[in-house]
């Protein structure tokens, strides 16, 4: 970390060390005698660090600083755990691990104190050291604890040679935790007095748009190009063209997880990467489905830059009006009449209702005006809400391909049996989807 135009700025790029030791040398070893331990509740974190009764004068700055946090081996125990159940959850994976972190804390002496991720291959798998001040910068804290989160992630299957992860991946990440709605992973502004001790509870911190903070740096700044984000600069990465860098990595790594199978394929990026030198080669193949070259990346990169940057964020719903106004678009609107010569009443019913019960023209125009809605609806989502209208647009679209080819002419006709089987199958996809829209919808 440095200080710049008198305001404290995010260190350098956290070191990763490659390092094949001797038998019988293990990261544990580098803990202090004495020096005070805690585990986390899973047992991948074990963290230590002195206890300190006061901060030197020279870091009363930093101690004040609502940018910096005060460290200590509980708190951090909490806090990484919480960090890893957030992180297991934004990629889909499921909340285990295989890799065991040390968290080392050393004495703080100022704002250039670096934070660092060791990785190191033992005959029964990897370990990790992640070392940092007890006085950091709390995005140093995160970004720390990220990228050793990928690196474990990734070099589960690894061999002698571990993973290369991206920095977009870990700074787009590193944004979205720090910008999301959910965030009781900060911990609290250092309080100073005499006897300094670190408070025992976490900040908890709303914000109605994670990409928010983005949208106004893209705004005033020409996007970044793929490979600009593939291959950062140093200035890119710690000068004053970070925060430019930084939002762009958000928003790839958002646009890139929206996609229909985009978490997954981001997971097989991730296990993929020690096969490769190149971490470029492990992101094509497994995000085959969209992209065949890095030009089509760039292409697509290029055009989803350009639309964020111009779109009008004030006209966002906020995730609950998203979630209302999905489930809206989504009802299909009859006229119900109670007898022969009543005026109509009107209703709605279900795409559940509408497959299972109309006829094939029916539910044609029924599906077809439901696609228009959600492509005309997708510009005003929230991110969070935006890959479940996509999960639909795509039930839908298989829906009408697997069902109606059936029934047109010059096909071989589908069996009734095989046709009602269909219904049922997109009934329980729709059935899935509605109650993953009601999970992400907030209570009130």
């Amino acid at each position: 970390m440095g200080v710049r135009d008198g305001k404290p700025c995010m260190g350098g790029w956290v070191v990763i060390f490659l390092l094949i030791l001797l038998p019988g040398v293990g990261l544990g070893q580098a803990f202090e005698e004495g020096a005070f331990s805690a585990r986390s509740v899973s047992g991948q974190f074990a963290v230590q660090g002195l206890r300190s009764g006061s901060i030197s004068y020279k870091l009363l700055p930093l101690a004040t600083n609502l940018n910096y946090v005060c460290l200590e081996p509980n708190l951090v125990a909490v806090s990484c755990e919480r960090i890893r159940q957030l992180v297991a959850r934004e990629l889909g994976v499921p909340d285990v691990w295989r890799g065991k972190v040390y968290v080392v804390l050393r004495a703080a002496t100022g704002s250039g104190d670096q934070v660092s991720v060791t990785s190191t291959h033992f005959a029964d798998g990897w370990r990790y050291r992640l070392e940092m001040p007890d006085l950091v910068h709390r995005r140093d804290y995160m970004q720390g604890v990220i990228q050793t989160l990928l690196l474990e992630y990734a070099n589960r299957q690894a061999g002698d040679r571990s993973a290369e992860v991206p920095a977009w991946l870990v700074e787009g990440l590193t944004e979205q935790m720090l910008n999301s709605g959910e965030m009781g992973i900060i911990l609290p502004p250092p309080r100073w007095t005499k006897n300094y001790s670190p408070p025992s509870e976490f900040l908890t911190v709303k914000r109605s748009n994670p990409l928010a903070a983005a949208h106004k740096v893209l705004k005033s700044a020409a996007p970044l190009t793929f490979q600009e984000l593939s291959w950062p600069t140093d200035e890119m990465l710690r000068g004053a063209s970070a925060g430019a860098y930084r939002a762009n990595a958000q928003l790839l790594l958002t646009s890139l997880i929206q996609l229909r199978e985009g978490r997954a394929s981001l997971r097989v990026m991730l296990e993929r990467l020690p096969r490769f030198y190149n971490w470029q080669l492990a992101f094509l193949e497994a995000f085959n489905g969209y992209f065949l070259r890095t030009l089509d990346v760039e292409k697509w990169w290029a055009l989803r830059s350009v639309q964020f940057s111009t779109r009008d964020l004030a006209q966002i719903w906020g995730i609950r009006e998203s979630s209302e106004q999905l489930a809206a678009t989504l009802r299909v609107p009859v006229r119900v009449y109670q007898s022969t010569n009543a005026l109509p009443e009107y209703s709605e019913v279900t795409l559940q209702k509408v497959v299972s019960t109309w006829q094939v023209e029916e539910q044609q125009q029924a599906l077809q005006s439901r696609l228009r809605g959600l492509e005309l609806l997708e510009s005003r989502l929230a991110p969070e809400i935006v890959p479940i209208a996509q999960n639909y647009r795509g039930t839908i679209l298989n829906y009408l391909q697997d069902h109606l080819k059936g029934q047109e002419p010059r096909r071989t006709p589908i069996g009734r049996s095989v046709l009602k089987q269909i219904a049922r199958d997109m009934a329980a996809r729709l059935d899935a989807l509605d109650q993953r829209l009601k999970s992400a919808t907030p209570r009130s």
